[in-house]
Formats: C-alpha cells, sequence, structure tokens
C-alpha cells in the first residue's frame, strides 16, 4: 500500500512500513530461537523433584533433583555460622585495635 503513494525514496510510510517489519521479522527471529532452545520437562514427582502447591497456578519449583542428606545440613549450618562470626568479628577487631591505639 506504500508503495502506491509515489517515489519511494521520499515515501515516509513506505519508510516507517519497512522499519515496522524489520522489528517483526526480528520479533519472529527471536522466538524462533526460543522454541529452538526451549526444553520441555514433564515430571510426575518421581524422580525427586520438589514441587510446592499441588493445583494449577500454584508457585511450582521442579527444575532441579533435590536430595538432602544430614551431613549437607550440617555442612551449610556450620558455614553460615563461621560467615556469621566473621562478619560480625573482623570489623568488630578491626576497629577495636584502630580506637586502643
Amino acid at each position: 500500500e506504500a508503495k502506491s503513494y509515489g517515489d519511494l525514496s521520499e515515501n515516509a510510510e513506505y519508510d516507517a512500513a519497512k522499519n515496522e517489519q524489520a522489528m517483526i521479522e526480528g520479533e519472529i527471529l527471536e522466538i524462533e530461537n526460543k522454541l529452538k532452545y526451549a526444553v520441555i520437562i514433564k515430571d510426575e514427582g518421581k524422580n525427586g523433584i520438589v514441587s510446592l502447591g499441588s493445583s494449577e497456578g500454584s508457585f511450582v519449583v521442579n527444575a532441579y533433583p533435590v536430595s538432602v542428606h544430614p551431613l549437607d545440613v550440617i555442612i551449610i549450618f556450620l558455614t553460615v555460622l563461621a560467615v556469621g562470626f566473621l562478619a560480625v568479628w573482623y570489623p568488630v577487631h578491626h576497629f577495636s585495635r584502630r580506637l586502643l591505639r
């Protein structure tokens, strides 16, 4: 339709239509890439995957298989405790040494 308005070199409607076409083609390529690399996972809780909620539309976490062992909990607890201790101890130690000089 834009071609029917005469000289294409000065036709703003033609340029706008070409720009819109380029944007739409870009969106199509983006969607094609998403579909090309999409992975569909169907798991019904058989492989130890965690899901929160049981009805459709609820918040579901089912991306990673989870297996929690008691040793893992102990390691995480000790790591958090150590990081927390260092986060408190180091600044207090550093500033008290500066203030007591």
